[in-house]
């Protein structure tokens, strides 16, 4: 029995530091469609508003760049995946489980969902007289 491995056990995966690399740029890119997306644009949105005080146009232009932005990461993502599923075939000489891509959405989804609610509840304030209130 050769030393260190594991009868039955499953078989030891090979990472390198670009498919590491890779894993750490999906993650940044997952924060910035949930968190980073909506906050440039809602900011934008915003100072298209206060300058031709249309909210109409305001709203237009958010949601296209919205969209738009949120299309282009998709695909970095897509190419960021592809990129680390041929790389841990090429060096494990087989398909993986599963790429990081699903876990990395959910967690980075997660997280913004909670920093959303700290916002929410710690930082986001008062908008003006509460219901009752003159």
């Amino acid at each position: 029995m050769a030393e260190g491995r594991v009868v039955g056990g499953p078989p030891a995966e090979i990472k390198t530091g670009r498919m590491r690399a890779e894993t750490f740029g999906m993650f940044i890119i997952g924060m910035l469609m949930w968190v980073g997306v909506p906050g440039v644009w809602l900011y934008i949105g915003s100072q298209i508003k206060a300058s031709s005080d249309s909210l109409g146009l305001a709203l237009v232009v958010m949601g296209i760049g919205a969209l738009a932005t949120v299309v282009v990461l998709v695909k970095v993502l897509g190419s960021l995946n592809r990129s680390w599923l041929e790389s841990y075939e090429e060096l494990n000489d087989r398909r993986p489980l599963r790429s990081p891509l699903e876990p990395i959405l959910v967690i980075s989804a997660g997280l913004a969902l909670a920093t959303f609610g700290i916002w929410f509840a710690f930082f986001a304030g008062g908008g003006g007289p509460t219901v009752g209130q003159q």
